[in-house]
């Protein structure tokens, strides 16, 4: 059970607790800044065995002004129930229950109750609270509790772990309430050496001296200082490398004496860390070489054996050169361990490129599980699906399937970087989930919720989140479910709840320290504020994210790409092209190594802004409907991009090319989510730019969508059945959506104006008029005009003969016919008799010596070409 040091238990208030210290752990003493623990709520003390963690610890209770208790862990105490028991006793708290009784309560019962004990407390200071040997416990339940008592405010942590990180405190944002002592700060310089050895030279014992006293002799002065410090239990690598390792290769390489004596062997060892293994030191200890053989052998044993766990991964070129070098040796379970600790080398001084290398070389299933589990998640989140791939090559069905958190990762990855739902979803259907426990299933219904949103089955999604709610204990996986379960109402459709769950989901996420959720919440709310068609509001809420995402240093995470791709959309929306060049290239900067996939929504925006700045070249628009042309692309992603290739065909007066876009189009009759509404609006749009019939029942779309809350959405669609009848000559119908219209302008949302091309100038006179006292819509107005001139083709005629100069009108007739418009339809445009644009017909056939529609259609191009 749990081995506990009871530093101070009778009250808050308590005197100061005492520790008799060791006089060889002067660590505190030699370097100042380690005298009083961290100013932060959290330490982390990690560092390998031997570097005085423990004792530095012991030194901040000794010196804590207050009540303070400490908790040294074995590997027994992996249960919340038995560390709450021993918790309770530490901190004199009544007892619980009895110990059987609590190993059958739930963890959320058993964290109530002590809840409910620990806020009785009333201390005038936080009090001090040590937990050693955390890198015992991996129970996340235990870990859960560390972070409730730091939730509470009641009590000051000092963490003291092997782990070079603690991976279950990534899940949390603790900027400002976590410091880190690690290795480096444990460190001792020579001079520092110098002093502690002169300061324990005295307090060795008698009989260590004279086992050591002939091996001491011949060796130079700075390495009896190191000697001596490693025979009092202080490992060599506490010593600074840079300092003490220079010179040390060559003393090696001249050692060309017999097998040295067992005292000398073992202090050689100590010694082994700090030698700077180049190739003259590989090819003195080779073990071709008799006279070298021993030290070979001593050295390989010691370091790629006995010392797996001690921490000394300074070595990792000589551990790189070794195994290629002469461990050529037929034993291929020692190789298998010394790639074992390479990698695991590698791992600590976070060179997981180098690691997933030496894997894949090794192909080693146990290598590539030890990677997978040391920062498989990680790399996922940076999105290295490349080297995830060939991580996960190397091993079996079966054996992804054996660990749950690989199996775990497997899903994610398949449905992120494959993006095949298909895929994930077989994936989980075939896991043993009846051999894991509750949480763990629970995991993956949230992995498939996930799957299900992201190709969106939206309904599945929603009942998988609303399942794996109830079994979930984790902050971060409840809150994932949750984010999932408010996204999949949103595009249902459910706007209202969506945005009350977002709502409810920030401060809670930011309460549990899942600031990266609570962040996302935040963006999902400017998507709301758009669905409904509050663009300056969403504008707001999409640039708070982004300063938060800076703040916190997510500049390499998808969620930042999201953010840069919404404040795109947005400054587009209201004609900012400056801002959304800028965002573009953020997000641009950040996915263009991920691939193609990632890079599609900013294709779209870039042809959006040379559309918007007149230069739609055609390469950009060829390279659109390329990738367009892939199946496994998002449906959001898909929406955008035909918005944008509408407008472009539009502004080129392509209308064969809009006919063959329709094709790729779908109309619902009777739309159940907003992706489908999504659908009717291009289908809608498409039909309008290219002159055609709305669907008969098109009107019955936009009340529907007034009543769940997508008014953006139903006034497009208004907006669109509106121009339809102003096409035809209607100039009344303007007046049914004159509402929706002055609220765009006020908030300077103008996309939908720009899709109106040679129209434009026309309306623009008359929204002039009807808008003269509204500074906000004229504002708008002016800016919508500034853009459409610059979309706009030259009006004016082309140069010809003086005899065959076309007058302004004529002109603006011929474009038309090039176009494919109608007599009738050109006559609604310009507003003008149907005979008088026979007359101008007649008249250009005339100057231009045709007969027929077709020629005009030729000269009409040949002609906007030379223009």
């Amino acid at each position: 059970m749990i081995a506990t040091e009871a530093l101070a238990v009778s009250s808050l208030d308590a005197a100061p607790c005492t520790n008799e210290l060791s006089p060889l752990d002067p660590l505190w003493q030699l370097n100042p800044a380690l005298a009083n623990p961290p100013n932060t709520r959290i330490t982390l003390l990690h560092a390998p065995t031997g570097y005085g963690k423990s004792s530095l610890a012991m030194h901040w209770l000794s010196q804590w002004q207050g009540c303070c208790f400490g908790i040294k862990l074995d590997p027994s105490d992996n249960l919340l129930s038995a560390f709450v028991i021993h918790l309770t006793q530490v901190l004199n708290l009544p007892t619980i229950a009895a110990e059987q009784e609590l190993s059958q309560a739930s963890d959320n019962a058993i964290l109530s109750v002590l809840k409910a004990q620990l806020q009785q407390w009333q201390p005038s200071q936080p009090a001090l609270l040590v937990c050693d040997n955390l890198h015992l416990i991996t129970e996340p339940s235990i870990q859960q509790l560390l972070l409730f008592l730091f939730d509470l405010g009641l009590f000051k942590l000092i963490l003291c772990s092997r782990h070079a990180h603690a991976d279950w405190l990534s899940h949390y944002d603790l900027q400002g309430e976590l410091s880190v002592v690690d290795r480096h700060d444990l460190q001792l310089s020579m001079a520092q050496v110098t002093a502690l050895t002169q300061s324990v030279d005295t307090n060795l014992s008698t009989e260590w001296q004279q086992q050591t006293q002939q091996a001491l002799q011949g060796w130079p002065a700075p390495w009896r200082m190191v000697l001596r410090l490693c025979g009092r239990g202080v490992p060599s690598d506490q010593v600074d490398l840079d300092e003490i390792g220079a010179n040390l290769s060559d003393y090696l390489v001249q050692q060309t004496i017999q097998p040295l004596p067992p005292a000398q062997q073992h202090l050689l060892l100590s010694l082994v860390p700090f030698a700077q293994f180049d190739d003259a030191l590989l090819t003195a200890l080779d073990p071709q070489q008799p006279h070298k053989a021993w030290l070979s052998k001593l050295i390989l044993e010691q370091l790629f054996i006995s010392r797996t766990d001690t921490g000394q991964y300074q070595m990792v070129p000589f551990f790189r050169q070794a195994l290629n070098h002469y461990l050529v040796i037929n034993d291929p379970e020692r190789l298998e361990i010394a790639n074992h600790n390479a990698c695991r080398a590698l791992l600590k001084r976070q060179q997981w490129h180098a690691a997933a290398e030496l894997v894949k070389q090794q192909h080693s299933p146990m290598l590539a599980i030890d990677w997978l589990e040391s920062v498989g998640w990680h790399c996922f989140h940076l999105a290295h699906y490349r080297l995830l791939d060939d991580v996960f090559s190397l091993l079996s069905t079966e054996q992804k399937q054996h660990h749950p958190e690989i199996a775990l990762l497997y899903g994610w990855w398949l449905l992120e970087a494959q993006k095949d739902s298909g895929l994930s979803n077989q994936w989980v259907q075939q896991l043993p989930l009846p051999e894991w426990d509750e949480p763990q299933v629970a995991r993956f219904k949230v992995l498939q919720a996930e799957t299900h949103y992201q190709f969106d089955l939206l309904a599945e999604a929603l009942r998988y989140a609303e399942q794996a709610l109830p079994l979930l204990t984790l902050p971060h996986d409840r809150l994932s479910a949750m984010f999932t379960r408010a996204m999949a109402l949103l595009w249902l459709g459910q706007v209202d709840d969506a945005a009350k769950q977002l709502q409810h989901l920030q401060p809670l996420a930011n309460t549990e320290h899942q600031h990266h959720i609570a962040l996302a919440a935040t963006l999902r709310l400017a998507n709301v504020a758009q669905i409904r068609g509050h663009i300056q509001k969403a504008q707001a809420l999409a640039e708070q994210a982004h300063e938060l995402a800076q703040q916190r240093q997510l500049l390499s995470d998808h969620l930042y790409d999201a953010i840069q791709r919404t404040l795109v959309e947005i400054y587009l929306q209201q004609g900012d092209l400056s801002s959304a060049q800028k965002a573009l290239e953020r997000g641009e900067e950040l996915t263009h190594p991920r691939g193609d996939y990632w890079l599609f929504p900013y294709v779209t925006w870039r042809l959006a802004i040379a559309l918007l700045q007149g230069k739609p070249t055609s390469s950009l628009i060829s390279d659109l409907e390329t990738r367009l042309a892939n199946d496994f692309m998002c449906r959001q992603w898909r929406h955008r991009a035909r918005t944008v290739l509408q407008m472009c065909f539009q502004w080129r007066g392509e209308k064969e090319k809009l006919r063959q876009l329709e094709q790729q189009l779908s109309w619902h009759k009777s739309p159940k989510t907003i992706p489908d509404l999504q659908d009717n609006l291009l289908f809608g749009r498409n039909r309008l730019l290219a002159g055609q019939v709305l669907p008969h029942d098109f009107s019955l779309q936009a009340p529907y969508w007034d009543e769940i809350g997508a008014c953006q959405v139903a006034a497009q669609l208004r907006w669109i059945e509106a121009m339809t009848e102003w096409n035809k000559g209607n100039s009344a119908s303007l007046k049914s959506v004159t509402k929706t219209i002055q609220a765009w302008l006020e908030q300077r949302y103008i996309a939908e104006f720009l899709l109106l091309g040679e129209q434009g100038l026309s309306l623009w006179r008359k929204l002039n008029n009807d808008f003269k006292d509204n500074a906000k819509a004229l504002d708008s107005l002016a800016c919508w005009q500034q853009l459409t001139m610059q979309t706009a083709k030259q009006t004016s005629p082309p140069v010809l003969p003086p005899d065959e100069r076309l007058t302004k009108k004529e002109w603006q007739v011929l474009q038309g016919i090039g176009r494919g418009y109608s007599n009738e339809q050109i006559a609604a445009q310009m507003h003008v008799a149907l005979s008088t644009i026979k007359s101008h017909v007649n008249h250009i056939y005339s100057k231009l010596d045709i007969n027929d529609r077709k020629a005009a259609k030729v000269i009409a191009a040949k002609l906007s070409r030379k223009d």
